[in-house]
């Protein structure tokens, strides 16, 4: 360790002799300042001294004391709480079920009605919409060295998030005669949500072979034999680039390859045209599928300005293909599936007030 003195000389006062100790107590000061740099083991390395107990405590609020704060440390983002729920206030559609082809003992074949897959589902007491998805994209660009949400968890001494893959539990997807079912963490149902490239699971069960087809944000079809080890396919990389654009068609079918949203529609192509499911590509944390309250709801939301996205499966057939020698309906396609937008400009609020929930109104003619 190393110290700096500033020399001062000793000047006699005016009129009088001088003093006898200015040299002595010049040796002594150089004595000690030859005796320190000795301890510091030859380094020239400034050591900083660490805050004193009253610089500590008056460092200010860590945002754990006050999550509201947005002056806080440089390059960390104040956090928003956002909750809402997707209602259906309108009169229900009426949604005719799917006549489902199975196979008879005999070799022959038999109609079975099975619920419409892309139904809606609503809570009959305040009409909150059932599995639709809800998103956000950013529309304000992230300010240069700000964290994100897992960043900040770290810095607060939680444990690490690894990429964007780990925001979703892992996919698996079954399919047997009747349906085809998204299985993801606790919940089942047709809607999942993947980072983009991720690993999901097949399975086929019963008996007989299906094909499970992508089409929409990406293409692909791989055959599944039923009763076999499960099998572990990789999502192809979208058609094209997504995001917010006040510009997008919301007409565009969901199955069209000029599909604006991120989100591949599933089918089984082996003729079970009553199959469907979807997954929701994302990469990054703040998007939900509904519960059967129609709620959703994110902690911890950047503040800025944000495009939230409500999209829901249509159950209007707008064509549909038949086998040739037995007329039987083999593919249907729907039309442009229920999308509401809405830009959101999120700014932090008292802890004392407590976020007012969204209100997305599903049967009202979409609006900006």
């Amino acid at each position: 360790m190393a110290m700096t003195f500033s020399a001062r000389r000793f000047r006699p006062r005016r009129g009088g002799p001088r003093s006898a100790a200015g040299p002595l107590l010049a040796a002594g000061l150089a004595a000690l300042v030859l005796g320190i740099s000795g301890c510091a083991g030859g380094s020239d390395s400034p050591v900083p001294a660490g805050p004193s107990e009253s610089e500590r405590v008056s460092a200010g609020p860590s945002r754990r004391e006050a999550p509201g704060d947005t002056a806080g440390p440089p390059g960390q983002a104040a956090w928003v709480s956002l909750q809402g729920q997707v209602v259906w206030s309108g009169p229900m559609p009426a949604i005719a079920d799917c006549m489902a082809i199975r196979t008879t003992g005999a070799g022959g074949v038999a109609l079975q009605a099975v619920p419409h897959p892309n139904r809606l589902q609503r809570e009959p007491v305040h009409g909150g919409v059932a599995e639709a998805f809800v998103w956000l994209e950013p529309l304000s660009p992230r300010r240069d060295g700000e964290t994100t949400p897992a960043a900040s968890r770290q810095e607060e001494g939680a444990a690490p998030e690894p990429g964007a893959a780990a925001h979703w539990p892992p996919l698996h997807v079954r399919l047997h005669n009747q349906a085809l079912f998204i299985e993801q963490g606790k919940r089942s149902g047709r809607l999942g949500i993947a980072a983009a490239g991720a690993e999901i699971t097949i399975t086929g069960e019963g008996e007989g072979f299906y094909a499970l087809a992508g089409r929409g944000a990406a293409f692909f079809r791989w055959a599944v034999p039923a009763g076999c080890s499960p099998l572990v396919r990789r999502l192809p990389p979208l058609r094209r680039e997504v995001g917010p654009s006040r510009a997008v068609d919301d007409a565009v079918p969901a199955d069209s390859p000029a599909s604006p949203w991120p989100i591949i529609e599933l089918f089984d192509d082996a003729r079970r045209y009553w199959t469907r499911a979807y997954i929701l590509v994302c990469d990054h944390p703040y998007a939900a599928v509904t519960d059967a309250q129609g709620r959703f709801q994110w902690p911890a939301v950047p503040a800025g300005e944000w495009e939230l996205i409500v999209w829901h499966p249509s159950w209007t057939v707008r064509r549909q293909e038949r086998d040739p020698e037995s007329t039987l309906v083999v593919r249907q396609f729907f039309t442009a599936p229920h999308v509401r937008r809405r830009t959101l400009k999120l700014s932090p609020i008292p802890a004392a007030a407590p976020p007012v929930p969204l209100v997305i109104e599903l049967s009202a003619p979409a609006s900006r």
